[in-house]
């Protein structure tokens, strides 16, 4: 270690990792983009699949198509969409998993906001931040009953209400919003879900039409 108290060792840049093994043969690594990072002790057959549930998950910035297998000099990459495959990968002690973020960071915002489309995300972006990049709401929004559906039109849903955010007194519920998610502000604090859900559909595919034609 005395070169590299001398000069300081490898200049890092943003998005390097820092790896430094533990002093056991049985452990695996998860590192990157998993809800808690580690080292993680393997007991009996432990599939990849299983390692990542372990590790709590792959977070909601987790590029899933290409999750990489670090084992010695050799990489491997598997789709965490296809769980098949990923339920048959065994992991060997000192395996490094490492899960890279997305590499696009956008969602949809849809209805009633003045500008409806695509709007830019960070880490901390919430439900309210990203109807107010889309120009804010409309006279005809309904506040109260705001659709977030996760990863995309076939994800989890959220209803959320955001008229205590603009009222000043708080509460109701805003979360957080990640890469691929759709933001629905209606007209009608009565609609349904499965109506809510057809009208994204129809807006999603007409705007993926649009792109394909134009060549974006």
């Amino acid at each position: 270690y005395e070169d590299v108290i001398n000069t300081g060792g490898p200049v890092l840049e943003s998005g390097s990792v820092v790896f430094v093994p533990l002093e056991t043969e049985n452990f695996a690594y998860v590192v990157g983009e998993v809800v808690r990072p580690g080292a993680y002790e393997l007991k009996g057959d432990v599939t990849l699949l299983k390692l990542i549930a372990q590790a709590g998950g792959l977070s909601n910035w987790a590029l899933k198509t290409k999750v990489i297998l670090r084992r010695g000099e050799n990489e491997t990459t598997y789709d965490f969409t296809n769980i098949d495959e990923v339920q048959k990968v065994k992991i060997e002690p000192g395996d490094v998993v490492y899960v890279p973020p997305v590499e696009t960071n956008y969602v949809y915002v849809l209805g009633n906001v003045r500008t409806p489309g695509i709007v830019k995300v960070d880490r901390y972006s919430t439900v309210f931040d990203v109807v107010m990049r889309a120009g804010g709401f409309t006279d005809r929004a309904a506040t109260s009953r705001i659709f977030l559906f996760k990863g995309g039109p076939q994800g989890e849903v959220t209803v959320c209400d955001l008229s205590g955010v603009l009222s000043g007194k708080g509460g109701g519920v805003n979360p957080n919003v990640a890469p691929g998610d759709v933001v629905f502000v209606p007209d009608n604090p009565l609609i349904q879900v499965t109506e809510a859900l057809s009208i994204v559909n129809t807006v999603i595919n007409t705007i993926s039409n649009v792109r394909d034609f134009m060549g974006w």
